[in-house]
């Protein structure tokens, strides 16, 4: 009886133990993904070839909630002729990161503010190693106006060893200071079960444990 006892209170120390590497995991990777430290610590900032961005971190409310800190990516867009014929340039942040294998979840917050209306209100994308994995074009904007869009992507079969997450804002008309973006909340985490889950796991087989139990000692009465 006492055996058996050590052994349930074993296993429920287990599942706790599971949970509890589960909540680490999906704690973000990224340094200062939300920009609390209220500058760009842990980011590299950079501009396209045609590009410019003034890039810095400002309290926003990005996503309709508390205003916080978020990178603000003003006066995007080009630095030279030809405008408005789908040469997207402006600027971003980037920020290398050490990987295990395995599946992992990317996204961000992002809002644009626009003061007098716009024609190209910035596309934000979000790139993986190069890649684009994520993107939304704002197009026609209207003035005195604030876009809200969330980006998220799930990266599957992902290799061990250092990779790059970068976000991308870019026009394709001059830099302007009627059109601001914003980013915050850029989240890298590993894709594993919820610790619910496991936990909820780990309890049905138990009961399945005790019933197997009681049907072999009432066989053997």
């Amino acid at each position: 009886m006492m055996g058996s006892m050590r052994r349930t209170v074993c296993v429920i120390a287990a599942l706790a133990l599971i949970a509890i590497t589960a909540s680490d995991a999906n704690a973000n990777i990224l340094i200062n993904g939300d920009f609390e430290t209220g500058d760009l610590t842990g980011w590299t900032t950079f501009t396209t070839p045609q590009g410019t961005a003034n890039i810095s971190v400002q309290t926003f409310d990005v996503i309709s909630g508390t205003p916080s800190p978020a990178a603000t990516f003003a006066y995007v867009g080009l630095t030279q002729d030809p405008y408005g014929t789908g040469n997207y340039q402006g600027g971003g942040i980037f920020q290398n990161v050490a990987l295990l294998g395995g599946n992992y979840s990317l996204s961000l917050d992002n809002a644009v503010a626009v003061g007098l209306a716009n024609g190209d209100g910035t596309i934000i994308s979000l790139l993986f190693d190069g890649n684009t994995v994520a993107s939304y074009d704002y197009g026609d904007v209207n003035g005195n106006s604030i876009y809200r869009q969330s980006l998220s992507a799930s990266l599957t079969g992902v290799s061990a060893g250092m990779h790059e997450v970068r976000v991308l804002v870019t026009r394709n008309y001059y830099g302007t200071a009627n059109v601001t973006s914003y980013v915050d909340n850029v989240n890298l985490v590993s894709a594993v079960p919820e610790p619910a889950s496991i936990i909820s796991l780990g309890i049905g087989g138990l009961v399945i444990l005790g019933h197997g139990r009681r049907r072999m000692a009432r066989s053997a009465a």
